[in-house]
C-alpha cells in the first residue's frame, strides 16, 4: 500500500513537471493568452494513466506555468480550475473505453478460435471485422473524450477572458490561440494517449487485479 502511494506520488510529480514544461517552453504568445502544447500531456495522461493523477497534474502544472510566465500570472487561478475540470471531463467521457478494452482482452481467445474455423474468404473478413469493431469503438470514445475536454477548455478561457478583459477581447482569444490549441491538444493527446494505452503504462502504476 505504501509502495503504491509512493509510486503514484512520483508519477504525479513527473506528470506535473511534464505539463509545466509542455505549457511553458512550448508556448507561443497570442494576446490575451498564449498557445501551448500542455493539453497534449494532460489528455494523454488521463487516457493512459491514472485519472486522479492526471487531474491534479493538469491543474498544478498548468497553473504553475502561468505563474512562471509573469505576464500571464493573472490567469493562474482560472487555469487551475479550467485544466482540472478539463481533465475530469476527459476521464468521465473516456470511461466506456476502459470497459471495451477489458472486454476485448477477455474475448481475445474466443476470437482466435473463431478465426481458425473461418477458412473461407467471407469468414476471414467477418473475423477481422469482429476484432476491429471494439478497437474502433474504443478509439472513437477516446477521441470524443479528447474533443469534449478541449471544448471545456475553450469555454473556460472564454469565461475567464470575459471576466478579466471583456467580451470583445474574449471573442478574439476564442479563435487564436484557444481554438488552435484545442485542435492540437485533442489530436495530439488522443494519438499519444492511444499509444501509451497500447504500451499498458497504467499497469506500472496500478497492476491489474488477478482473476479469482
Amino acid at each position: 500500500m505504501k509502495r503504491g502511494l509512493i509510486k503514484k506520488l512520483a508519477v504525479g510529480g513527473i506528470l506535473t513537471a511534464l505539463v509545466f514544461l509542455a505549457t511553458y517552453y512550448l508556448m507561443v504568445p497570442f494576446p490575451p493568452g498564449y498557445f501551448n502544447l500542455g493539453d497534449v500531456v494532460i489528455i494523454a495522461s488521463v487516457l493512459a494513466l491514472d485519472w486522479k493523477i492526471g487531474i491534479v497534474s493538469a491543474a498544478l502544472g498548468s497553473a504553475l506555468a502561468d505563474v512562471a510566465t509573469g505576464s500571464f500570472a493573472i490567469y493562474a487561478p482560472f487555469t487551475f480550475v479550467i485544466k482540472g475540470l478539463m481533465a475530469l471531463i476527459v476521464w468521465l467521457v473516456s470511461m466506456p473505453a476502459d470497459r471495451i478494452s477489458k472486454n476485448r482482452i477477455v474475448m481475445h481467445a474466443t476470437n482466435q478460435s473463431v478465426e481458425k474455423i473461418a477458412l473461407t474468404g467471407i469468414g476471414k473478413i467477418k473475423a477481422v471485422l469482429r476484432r476491429l469493431t471494439p478497437v474502433v469503438g474504443e478509439a472513437a470514445i477516446l477521441l470524443l473524450a479528447s474533443i469534449m475536454g478541449e471544448i471545456v477548455m475553450i469555454g473556460g478561457y472564454f469565461a475567464a477572458d470575459t471576466i478579466l478583459f471583456g467580451v470583445a477581447t474574449a471573442v478574439g482569444g476564442l479563435i487564436i490561440p484557444n481554438t488552435f490549441q484545442a485542435v492540437a491538444g485533442a489530436v495530439g493527446g488522443f494519438l499519444l494517449g492511444l499509444i501509451l494505452r497500447k504500451l499498458k503504462l497504467r499497469n506500472l502504476i496500478e497492476p491489474p487485479k488477478k482473476q479469482a
